[in-house]
């Protein structure tokens, strides 16, 4: 009998079983046994899920984790802080997103015709709403409102955060004169967070916090993103947590005693707990919930929260002489200014950094390159997503017109097999119907049964990665109180 079983193979349950097992709970993990963190082959590393990192700056979100949880981190020489940040591409510009403000703000009005924009103001503006949101998720590390501190917090910024917003949307319709400037807001936005804006910039509050990212830091792991999650399967193992592989779950059985029944090592096992806390992007969650009729309220909620876009991964070995000496490792590609942002107009680049060659070997570099389709991957036939694998390199050489020369691997065949497997690890882009004031929240961890609670990116898919990791806490957090 566990106190906590926890299902699903991406990293917010993974954060969930950490925090769970280090509170003394015993816990158990459950994640499929063909889900792996990379993708290793032909001496290429790949990041299964390729996303740019956040939080690991000092007193921020993962970086808290890892030390309240007493985590061993690597060393700081195998965690980047990126300057450029991120690097966005357009027809007739190339522009870095630096991670010091002032040259961010610079390159901005080097690069754009910023007449009648007052970008300092609008930077200004954002990084004091960005500020009230980061102390809020600081000295409320789990986001929730649960003690009356945290209403008063809210209460005492609310005149600021509202005085903030209208100047925001004041400033929004002077952006929209200006089309690259409101592109790369739009692909900071869509990249660096699970939503789907729909083009309707600063609609919740929480876009300034997403938008100052750069400011705040990326970061790259050397050696690729699964050295990070092992280092909290480590810590999850020491804090005498069991990680259990499964094929197939068979059942899941609600009441005051869960019981999961599944597959793994060749032999059937149930398995018993007082608590579950299972993924939204588990193949399990859609089944647990047309099981029980007591979901109904929640599928009513989901129902909120729209799938609006899948992402597809292309995984390509280039030499080194084929990628622009200057090219930053997340480089956003907008192909043609006027087009919708997401209508496969935004070509998202992870590049493996030139001397980490645990991921490609010596003068070639590891490439992710990523869009986002409207149709789940799963969905979609071998054929129609050879075609627009074939679409991505074609979009790629007008930027890249050395690209096809110097490609050393690329097999169709399995990044196909990767983006159809690996929908219940990777984010989708949300959009909400209403957001919440603030928008870093569009479900709840708790459901209508008191011992079983969600987790994952969706839950926050205004906070994008950090999200990830917040949801995680809260569910473990609940499972406790």
């Amino acid at each position: 009998m566990y106190d906590t079983i926890v299902i699903g193979s991406d990293l917010s349950s993974l954060i969930a079983a950490v925090t769970s097992a280090s509170r003394g709970r015993k816990t158990v993990l459950l994640s499929r046994d063909d889900i792996s963190d990379i993708l290793t082959t032909s001496g290429y590393s790949f990041n299964v899920d390729p996303m740019p990192l956040a939080g690991f700056g000092p007193d921020q979100t993962l970086s808290r984790f890892f030390s309240d949880h007493g985590i061993p981190r690597a060393d700081d020489t195998s965690i980047h802080t990126l300057n450029p940040a991120f690097q966005m591409i357009l027809p007739d510009h190339r522009i870095e997103l630096f991670y010091d403000s002032n040259d961010l703000i610079g390159e901005l009005e080097k690069e754009l015709s910023l007449e009648g924009v007052d970008i300092r103001g609008i930077y200004s503006s954002m990084l004091k709403m960005s500020d009230i949101i980061n102390t809020w998720i600081q000295e409320n590390p789990c986001v929730m409102q649960t003690h009356y501190k945290h209403f008063v917090m809210l209460i005492r910024n609310f005149p600021e955060m509202l005085k903030l917003k209208w100047s925001l949307l004041t400033m929004v319709r002077i952006i929209r004169k200006n089309p690259p400037l409101k592109k790369v807001f739009e692909a900071v936005i869509n990249v660096l967070s699970y939503l789907d804006t729909n083009g309707n910039l600063f609609m919740p509050l929480i876009s300034p916090y997403i938008l100052s990212l750069p400011h705040r830091g990326l970061y790259y792991h050397m050696g690729g993103k699964g050295l990070f999650m092992e280092m909290l399967r480590t810590g999850f193992s020491n804090a005498g947590g069991e990680l259990k592989q499964y094929s197939s779950i068979k059942r899941i059985t609600t009441g005051d005693e869960i019981k999961v029944e599944m597959e793994g090592c060749e032999t059937a096992i149930e398995i018993s707990g007082k608590h579950l806390i299972i993924s939204t992007k588990s193949e399990m969650f859609t089944q647990l919930l047309f099981d029980n009729k007591r979901f109904g309220r929640l599928q009513r909620r989901l129902k909120r929260v729209e799938k609006r876009y899948y992402p597809f991964t292309l995984h390509l070995g280039v030499l080194e002489k084929g990628i622009p000496e200057k090219m930053s490792p997340y480089t956003a590609i907008i192909v043609e200014e006027k087009r919708n942002m997401m209508d496969s107009n935004i070509i998202y680049m992870e590049t493996s950094m030139p001397d980490d060659i645990k991921r490609a070997p010596a003068g070639k570099r590891a490439v992710s390159a990523t869009i986002f389709l409207k149709d789940n991957p799963l969905h979609l036939s071998s054929l129609e997503l050879e075609e627009r694998s074939n679409a991505i390199i074609r979009q790629l050489e007008t930027f890249l017109p050395f690209l096809r020369e110097n490609l050393d691997y690329l097999n169709v065949e399995v990044s196909i097999e990767l983006s159809k497997k690996y929908q219940e690890v990777v984010n989708q882009k949300f959009r909400m119907k209403n957001y919440s004031f603030i928008g870093m929240a569009s479900l709840p961890n708790r459901t209508p049964l008191k011992n079983v609670y969600l987790t994952g990116g969706m839950l926050m898919a205004g906070l994008g990665f950090e999200g990830e990791i917040i949801s995680g806490i809260n569910a473990a957090l609940l499972t406790i109180t």
